[in-house]
């Protein structure tokens, strides 16, 4: 008989091992009673909670309980563990310093032969750095790193969000696209440090001004852009509460700053498209709000200005003009005129060259059109050298 015996003591000395090494696991673990009194818990239990094994021993594992979860909670919790034996969820528990934490937990129900639940087995992970890793990669994805105001990324999508909701009807919003003024005069005069001190600074006082903005946010560079909403129940009221939101941000920027024991005077141009409604993407009111801060620049900066639909055709039609001449260029498209030059006797001392475009779909081109274009685009190089070799 003892013969028989041996082998059925050793497996069940082997599955005992078996659990013990279970037991002692990366996850915490711990087993209570039928009524919830916690039995044992395992090594990684003491370290995720800070509670030694004799602290909790005798107690029911509400003592690990946040707050954060109502009654309703854990009645869906009990219940699956009723019906189906086993419940597997994230919940908010507290450890022994009080600290708050996010916990991955499934409770098993272990039931005897005659059906009845004899103790509760539950392991716990702690998720508070995974947590912590999942928003630190929303905060890179979305957030500017040195200013910590929203991204452009976060921009479009929350414009998005505001257009599906729509505009008009009682209900406009507005774009206001801020560049501060000969900001690159002052990193490359006092170094990228001084301008990122700048920088943030700018950044809270545009927080500062525009406190009932959606959104402020730093698409890069020394460029901002606010989203505004409810501004008022008329396109009127909406660019009347606008406008005084733009003097607001001016007065902000243009106020003394200092770093260390220097004092830096800026300031800032701002465009401003209301958003109404329209089929425009978030990218193209973000392009018409652009195109206003370049029409303040061009206005003396330290202004604002509203986007105005004629200078986006402009935009578009130089646009075009410039892509034309690019072409023209290695077309030989271009060609020149030569008009002479008289001294007061009359007598030919020289020729004037003239620089002619002749487009083959749009046919004469006015050098007053093209030649500002060539200028700002730096074509007006390699033209220059073409007209020289000609001549």
């Amino acid at each position: 008989m003892a013969d028989r015996d041996t082998p059925l003591n050793d497996i069940l000395q082997a599955e005992l091992g078996i659990a013990a090494l279970a037991f002692d696991t990366h996850l915490g673990m711990f087993i209570t009673a039928a009524d919830g009194t916690i039995l044992k818990v395992n090594t990684a239990f003491e370290q995720i909670t800070g509670y030694r094994a004799e602290e909790v021993r005798g107690k029911n594992p509400r003592i690990l309980s946040s707050g954060r979860h109502d009654a309703g909670f854990y009645r869906k919790m009990w219940r699956a563990i009723n019906q189906q034996g086993r419940w597997q969820g994230e919940i908010w528990n507290r450890r022994k310093s009080g600290e708050i934490y996010p916990q991955r937990v499934t409770i098993s129900a272990v039931i005897d032969e005659s059906g009845h639940t004899t103790h509760y087995v539950a392991t716990l992970t702690d998720m508070s750095f995974r947590r912590a890793a999942e928003e630190e990669a929303h905060r890179l994805a979305f957030y500017d790193p040195l200013t910590g105001l929203p991204n452009r990324r976060m921009l479009l999508d929350r414009l998005g969000q505001a257009l599906q909701d729509g505009y008009g009807d009682k209900r406009f919003g507005a774009l206001l696209f801020i560049d501060l003024d000969d900001f690159k005069h002052i990193n490359d005069s006092c170094g990228h440090q001084v301008g990122d001190e700048l920088l943030r600074l700018m950044a809270r006082r545009l927080e500062a001004a525009s406190q009932e903005a959606l959104l402020v946010a730093r698409l890069g560079g020394d460029e901002f852009v606010i989203l505004a909403d409810t501004l008022g129940e008329s396109v009127e009221a909406a660019s009347q509460h606008v406008e005084r939101l733009a003097t607001r941000l001016l007065a902000a920027l243009t106020e003394p700053c200092w770093v260390g024991e220097r004092r830096h005077l800026l300031s800032g141009s701002v465009g401003i498209t209301l958003l109404v409604n329209g089929t425009e993407e978030a990218e193209a009111w973000l392009q018409q709000a652009e195109m206003a801060m370049y029409q303040a620049k061009q206005a003396g900066r330290n202004t604002w200005r509203f986007f105005d639909p004629a200078m986006q055709a402009a935009a578009v039609r130089r646009a075009l003009l410039e892509n034309e001449l690019r072409q023209a260029v290695r077309r030989g498209q271009l060609s020149l005129n030569y008009q002479t030059q008289v001294d007061r006797h009359g007598r030919i001392i020289g020729v004037e060259a003239l620089l002619r475009w002749q487009h083959p779909e749009y046919g004469w081109v006015p050098p007053s059109d093209f030649i500002p274009i060539a200028e700002e685009s730096y074509l007006i190089v390699s033209i220059g050298d073409g007209v020289l070799e000609t001549a």
